[in-house]
């Protein structure tokens, strides 16, 4: 976040065409939800965001009204028609003050917002522009709807964040890919982040992520000490392939088919990260997978909370995924 507020600072325009910098929150439900609706649509199912207290006119953080964020955004929601973008706040506490952060999750564009009904058209699919925003033309329509199949859905199974008393955070889980085309998302591509506004130092940890075919089922049984003296080739430790699935390979996943793959992250936290990682109450984790030849990206973001009895030896503490979040 800071480096936004930094960008911001100098005068300059934020890159990334998919963040809005807005002053206070809009008090024109109707009007949020189609500025809201625009850029998620136009966004192609990558990230979208507004950061709440960001003036590029003023260019700094600026004091704005706070506001019961939970009522605000049910009254913006009402003015969706059928489906409305996912939204998780977070509130920041930059070098040069306070912004909120709202995250937009666009996965299932198109987005239709409900108009006053004059000229008799009661819904419009609102599409940004630049800075404007405006009614979306059909080959944008169509854009967004064939962007979206060529996208895999991501789903953890059993994630678990967890320190053990080291200078590094680390994340396990069991990466479900569902797909309905074929896709590579490229290794070098790949981001994570984890964050917490009660970080103290940086509020964000970038993660180094590993990915592999999971162990098969008669591994795990075999004697230890005698495969530590004759270790056995990939093809009895790992189960085999298949080409329909998910490949893992050096340039990264090659999508045939949905699948699942195992999956590990590791990040190392500063000093003052170190220090008080312990006392974080909950972390929000991004996953971010680009698909190749394309401006799209797999994502999955979610929310862990703090587990007061560790399951698993070796762990200092544990967060685990907050399904009411």
């Amino acid at each position: 976040m800071n480096e936004y507020v930094e960008v911001v600072g100098r005068g300059d325009r934020i890159e990334d065409q998919f963040v809005e910098c807005k002053a206070s929150f809009i008090a024109d439900h109707g009007k949020a939800a189609r500025q809201i609706g625009a850029l998620a649509n136009a966004a192609h199912g990558q990230d979208a965001m507004w950061i709440v207290g960001l003036s590029e006119a003023e260019r700094s953080v600026v004091p704005f009204e706070q506001l019961e964020l939970a009522n605000w955004w049910a009254q913006v929601k009402r003015r969706f028609a059928e489906v409305s973008p996912d939204m998780q706040d977070l509130t920041v506490n930059t070098e040069h003050g306070v912004v909120t952060a709202l995250h937009f999750e666009t996965d299932r564009s198109p987005y239709l917002v409900t108009t006053d009904g004059h000229g008799g058209v009661e819904r419009e699919v609102p599409w940004r522009s630049g800075t404007a925003t405006r009614s979306a033309t059909r080959a944008e329509l169509l854009s967004s709807v064939l962007n979206r199949s060529k996208v895999p859905e991501l789903e953890l199974i059993d994630p678990l964040l967890y320190w053990d008393g080291s200078d590094e955070l680390h994340f396990t889980a069991t990466l479900f890919v569902s797909a309905t085309s074929r896709a590579l998302l490229p290794r070098h591509k790949w981001a994570m982040s984890v964050r917490s506004s009660s970080w103290r130092g940086a509020n964000e940890l970038r993660m180094h992520m590993k990915m592999h075919r999971h162990t098969a089922e008669d591994y795990a049984t075999r004697d230890l000490q005698k495969l530590l003296e004759n270790p056995p080739p990939a093809s009895e430790v790992y189960e085999a392939e298949h080409p329909l699935g998910v490949l893992v390979r050096t340039a990264g996943l090659v999508v045939n088919g949905s699948d699942s793959v195992h999956f590990r992250a590791t990040g190392k936290m500063s000093a003052l990260q170190a220090e008080n990682v312990s006392d974080v109450a909950y972390f929000d984790l991004d996953i971010e997978l680009p698909v190749d030849r394309g401006d799209t990206a797999a994502r999955w973001v979610g929310k862990f909370r703090w587990r007061k009895a560790p399951t698993r030896s070796g762990y200092q503490e544990t967060w685990i995924l907050d399904e009411g979040a």
